[in-house]
């Protein structure tokens, strides 16, 4: 006996089937049964799984839906079998566009347009895909003695747990990210531009992620792992990369710059701490100050320069900069385990002031 005689068989595809359901998809989408619509081009899909026509009309339905994540699987499903499809390029545009990447977006319609100029709504779309810059209120200056904000220059998490302990919970851009001071110094000269960019960022941790443009590691939604096959840390498949991004990092990172941008344009009296332990730290430190006093001449900035190596070390006695003795910092294996006796005198002899409940001035505009 033929052993083989028992052997499933593929399902043969039937194209007056398969044509038969479209036509039943296509109507039903026409009648905004968006549920009966998605279950016949699933029935095209069984029969003819690169009908592209199928997998883009079930790209348009999921994302009527709401149903992004799914309607992104399908547009580029569309796209694998047809890489011009305009359907399938306007659906996904429109999920970038929705997820807060116009920059993508952008990318997608220029590639309809590159084909029909036309085209209605790559055109309303194209439109549409403009970035807009976040202007925070400039905040007003406290009254009585001490400072208006600390300001936390990163190096790691310690100086921003040291701010919780003490119930000061102002988000910054540095003040949980992990970065060495020529990163510092090369973020701040640069104005910021350009940082956090999607095709610049590489998993550094499970849950934190490094800025290669920068070097700047930050704490991150975009979540990964170690390929136990590799060796290689990738970040995992069980969210969509553009999605988080879009909609969660990016749009924090930007807010952060912008309240950057804020305080330093006030008349605020801000504390920026910074921990150095190089040999040639007052000359770094000096070098921060000169880039603070080229780029932001009006604000009223003190940098507290913080080591650990010398205890007997006098205080430098340039103005706007300051210098302190710490016995030790915590470790980057534990930022919790820092010195807190140490850090209350800090903020003892650095003491932040009462805050003004005057209205501060606000503002939004495009790029």
């Amino acid at each position: 006996m033929n052993s083989t005689a028992h052997d499933p068989q593929p399902p043969v595809a039937d194209p007056t089937a398969a044509e038969h359901w479209l036509a039943q998809g296509h109507a039903k989408l026409a009648a905004e049964d968006l549920d009966g619509a998605l279950a016949c081009y699933r029935r095209v899909l069984q029969r003819q799984p690169d009908c592209e026509e199928a997998q883009a009309a079930s790209a348009i339905v999921l994302k009527l839906s709401g149903l992004d994540v799914m309607a992104k699987r399908a547009a580029r499903a569309a796209l694998a079998i047809n890489p011009a499809n305009p359907i399938a390029l306007k659906v996904l545009a429109r999920v970038q566009l929705d997820w807060g990447n116009a920059d993508l977006a952008r990318d997608l319609c220029d590639e309809v347009l590159a084909r029909d100029p036309a085209d209605a709504d790559a055109l309303i779309m194209r439109d549409q895909c403009r970035m807009e810059e976040i202007v925070l209120p400039v905040p007003e200056r406290g009254e009585g003695p001490g400072y208006d904000a600390y300001v936390s220059l990163g190096d790691n998490c310690e100086t921003g747990l040291q701010f919780r302990r003490i119930g000061y919970e102002e988000s910054r851009f540095f003040r949980f990210t992990f970065n060495p001071f020529p990163q510092v110094l090369a973020v701040i000269r640069h104005d910021f531009g350009e940082v956090y960019e999607r095709g610049n960022l590489r998993p550094h941790t499970d849950d934190m992620v490094c800025d290669t443009r920068f070097g700047v590691v930050f704490h991150s939604d975009l979540k990964s792992q170690l390929d136990p096959a590799s060796g290689q840390r990738r970040f995992l498949s069980s969210y969509d990369f553009d999605e988080v991004y879009g909609r969660r990092d990016a749009p924090k990172v930007r807010h952060l710059v912008a309240k950057w941008r804020a305080l330093t344009q006030s008349q605020q009296d801000v504390l920026y701490i910074l921990k150095l332990n190089d040999d040639n730290r007052r000359a770094l430190a000096q070098e921060l100050l000169a880039v603070f006093r080229k780029k932001y001449p009006a604000h009223r900035a003190t940098i507290l320069c913080l080591q650990s190596v010398d205890p007997i070390e006098p205080d430098w006695g340039i103005p706007g900069l300051a210098n302190r003795h710490m016995p030790c910092f915590a470790p980057f294996d534990n930022t919790h385990d820092a010195d807190t006796a140490a850090w209350d005198r800090i903020f003892s002899e650095f003491p932040l002031r009462r805050r003004s409940a005057r209205p501060a001035r606000s503002g939004r505009s495009h790029l």
